[in-house]
Formats: C-alpha cells, sequence, structure tokens
C-alpha cells in the first residue's frame, strides 16, 4: 500500500531484475533496484561503458596468439567460467601464449606461460607503460587510433610519456625489461587478447585502472576482431505485448547505509536471492541499516538459505534454486554468433519454496488496476513461451518444443562476424573508441 519509490528491490542474481521480476518492478513502478553484483562489478561496467559502450569484453580466443591477463583467474572463477575457462584451456592447446600478472601464484598463473607478480594495486602503470613503449618503438596500430579513437596518437604518446618501464618498475615491482619484452610481444602478435580481472577494478580507482587496460587493445588494433578483445554478441529478450512503462531502475543498495536516524525512505524492503550483510564493502554499516525498523519499517528476504541478510529479516520466504525455475537467457557469446540458453526445473520446488518469477507473476494478478494486466499468463511457463515466440528464426526451428528439448538455440551454421563498429560506430557519446572520457570530464574526473 505504500508508494512504488518506497519499494526498494535487491537482486543477487544477474538475471534478477528481468523476466517477471522485473516486468513487475515495471509495471508497479519502483525505481529503486539494486544488483548485488554491482557492488563488486560496477567500476568494470562503468569503465567498459565509457570507453567503447559496452559492459565487458569478450576476448575471442579460438584465433589468439597470446592472452594477457591482468589479475583474472579464470581457470577458478569468472563471471563466464565455464564460457571463458573452456576456450582458455583450448587456445593455450593450441599454441597461444598465456603471461598472468598476479600478486598471488593463482590456478590461473600456476598454468600461464609466464607469471609475473606485480604489487597490488599496480596493474594500471604496468598498462600505462607497455602503451608507452609500443607508442615509442612504433608499433601501434595508428590506422585504428586515428580513425576509431577519440584522442590524437601524437597527443596520447605525449601523454604517455610519463608512464616509462623504469618508473613503472619501481612502482610495480615487474622489472623495466619483462615490461618493454611483454609491449613488444603484445604488439607484434598477429592477434590479441586480454583479460582483465577482479583485482584491477575493486579499488577506489578501478574505472581508470580498467580503461588503462581496455586502452592496450585499442593501441594494438585487437578491437572486435579475430583473436581479439570483441563487443558482446548476445539477443535482446524484451518484455512481451503489452509491455509496462520504462522505469529507469536507480541503484538504491549502498543508499540504504545512508543517515539512518531521517525519516524513512523505504517502506519495504525485498532481497532476492541477495546477501548484502554479507557482501557490502560497508557490512558494519549495511547491518546497522536493516535492523534499525525507523530506517527500514519492514524487510523481506527471498533465499535459499537463511543467511546474514535474512537473519535479520522480518520475513523469509523459501526460494526455488536454479534446477527448480525457468529462464532465458542470451550471455555473451564466446563463439562470436548469438544464442539461446533455456533454464528449465529438472526436478519440482522442494517444501513451500517458489522461484522469483512464481512469487512476481502472483504479486501482479493479486494487485489489481493497472498492475494486473501485465500479468495474464497461466503459469511462469506461459510466459516464457511468449518470450521465445518472439523469435520469428527459433519459430522456424520448432520453436517452445525444440528449445525445451535441446535448452538452446543458435541460428546454426551462422559465420561470426567481426568489427560492427565500421557499420555503426561505438555506443559512445563520439562513436568512437573513447581514450579521451569527456563524461568523466564534465564530472570533474580525469579524462584521460
Amino acid at each position: 500500500q505504500g508508494k512504488p519509490e518506497e519499494f526498494h528491490f535487491v537482486a543477487g542474481l544477474m538475471e534478477g531484475a528481468s523476466g517477471l521480476t522485473g516486468r513487475f518492478l515495471q509495471a508497479y513502478g519502483t525505481p529503486s533496484v539494486s544488483l548485488e553484483m554491482d557492488l563488486y562489478q560496477a567500476n568494470k561496467k562503468m569503465a567498459q561503458q565509457l570507453t567503447w559502450g559496452a559492459d565487458m569484453e569478450v576476448p575471442h580466443l579460438a584465433n589468439t596468439r597470446f592472452i594477457l591477463n591482468f589479475g583474472a583467474n579464470p581457470y577458478e572463477f569468472h563471471p563466464m567460467y565455464i564460457p571463458l575457462a573452456q576456450r582458455l584451456k583450448q587456445a593455450q592447446q593450441k599454441g597461444a601464449i598465456l603471461v598472468t600478472l598476479d600478486p598471488r601464484l593463482s590456478n590461473t598463473a600456476a598454468q600461464s606461460n609466464k607469471w609475473l607478480s606485480p604489487n597490488p594495486g599496480t596493474d594500471a602503470v604496468v598498462a600505462l607503460a607497455i602503451a608507452h613503449v609500443i607508442m615509442e618503438r612504433g608499433l601501434a596500430n595508428l590506422e585504428f587510433l586515428e580513425k576509431w579513437t577519440n584522442y590524437p596518437p601524437q597527443k596520447l604518446a605525449q601523454y604517455l610519456e610519463q608512464y616509462t618501464p623504469e618508473s613503472a618498475g619501481k612502482i610495480s615491482g615487474i622489472p623495466a625489461e619483462e615490461i618493454v619484452n611483454l609491449a613488444v610481444e603484445l604488439a607484434t602478435s598477429t592477434s590479441s587478447a586480454i583479460i582483465a580481472g577482479d583485482g584491477v577494478s575493486q579499488h577506489s580507482n578501478g574505472v581508470q585502472n580498467e580503461r588503462a587496460v581496455a586502452l592496450l587493445s585499442a593501441i594494438t588494433g585487437n578491437i572486435d576482431s579475430p583473436g581479439g578483445n570483441c563487443l558482446p554478441r548476445r539477443y535482446e529478450i524484451a518484455q512481451p505485448e503489452p509491455q509496462p512503462p520504462k522505469v529507469n531502475f536507480q541503484d538504491s543498495l549502498l543508499h540504504l547505509t545512508g543517515n539512518i536516524t531521517q525519516e524513512p525512505k523505504v517502506s519495504l524492503l525485498l532481497t532476492y536471492m541477495a546477501n548484502p550483510v554479507y557482501s557490502s564493502p560497508l557490512p558494519d554499516e549495511m547491518t546497522q541499516a536493516l535492523k534499525d525498523e525507523r530506517h527500514i519499517p519492514y524487510f523481506v528476504a527471498m533465499d535459499i538459505y537463511l543467511t546474514e541478510t535474512a537473519a535479520l529479516a522480518d520475513m523469509v520466504l523459501p526460494a526455488a534454486t536454479y534446477l527448480e525455475s525457468y529462464n532465458i537467457q542470451s550471455p555473451p557469446a564466446y563463439d562470436m554468433v548469438p544464442f539461446i540458453n533455456l533454464m528449465q526445473p529438472i526436478i519440482p520446488p522442494k517444501g513451500e519454496s517458489r522461484s522469483g518469477g512464481e512469487l512476481f507473476l502472483e504479486l501482479g494478478r493479486r494487485m489489481g488496476g493497472d498492475v494486473e494486466k501485465f500479468f495474464a499468463f497461466s503459469s511462469v511457463e506461459d510466459y516464457w513461451k511468449t518470450i521465445a515466440s518472439s523469435f520469428p528464426e527459433l519459430m522456424k526451428d520448432g520453436g517452445w518444443d525444440a528449445l525445451k528439448a535441446k535448452g538452446v538455440w543458435s541460428e546454426w551454421g551462422a559465420s561470426p562476424s567481426f568489427q560492427s563498429y565500421k557499420k555503426q560506430g561505438f555506443n559512445t557519446p563520439s562513436g568512437k573508441f573513447e581514450i579521451y572520457s569527456q563524461t568523466l570530464e564534465k564530472q570533474q574526473l580525469a579524462p584521460l
């Protein structure tokens, strides 16, 4: 019965604010939606969006000859763990060189051709020194820099003069000659891909760290090319008609830890498969905010475990696991041909547990008024079946029944395409790869 802006929703899954959940949030009109992953992915996403207009890079490892890894550990963990680890191993088996920079001897570092151990937090200065060597030695891809970036190569070379291998070596602990060798190998390989891990972006200067690493792909011209760092290929999964009014979600998770002595701005907080007490960089403040009923009068947690966060809730709803739920996804394609995955239950939900889709489908029906009309689906499966029917080529290939049988659909036999920016530019204000960010400059932050 509260106002839409007083309902805060926090999801712990990447898809947590999509599907029927996202449909309800849009129909009800709440702007206060947070993804828990943004607590530790926000810097990377922001840097990638600012630089080339996509939220992540996809290394095309099938054709790469040299892989430079800044602090990632894909043989143990990655948001796209299995697709990346599988192709990384295949690339190495075909002779690709893997160099890992990581203070820790991770499983990935141990399986690399070379492991270099920089001082923690110094990835950016190493990346900029590598860029300096490439520019100084005339090894840069000037055609890409001049045509598809928004900063003149001459001015970029002048800017990079301060980042010498010697000065970077003193800061990072990586010998200057190793930095030079890395630069030459990266620039002279027929194709190269770069992977950046959480150790690059999970710092107060993480956005600029990530941008410094991304700069290397632009300087060498390995952008959206075979064996390079590519823009994500995926299908857009749109809500079926009638579509609810568009609401721009505003991240509110850290705002919950604000001044808790103020009048409550939250009538109801619902967390779904999220544990911010555990994952927040401010766990004590988050705990205090969730405990204080003046700040958050009513708190509902929906999860598969009684987590540290759920233990503080007024009501706990048992959630179904992914093995008991439906979902359609189109994750970034590591073979550069987009595809659709169907997640479907292999067993019925246990006990009284329900999926998020089931919860919000029932809520939508019960809300009445302007909300109810968006939930005229007989079941969660009926909703996803409607989604599937919006893809004409999928329908030609057997539609929902074929998707259920195979679990995946693609335009089978389609060849990967590259350098899409040559047709439509980059999704940035300038339409180019933005070495110089006017968006950052307007916020009085360093544009380079």
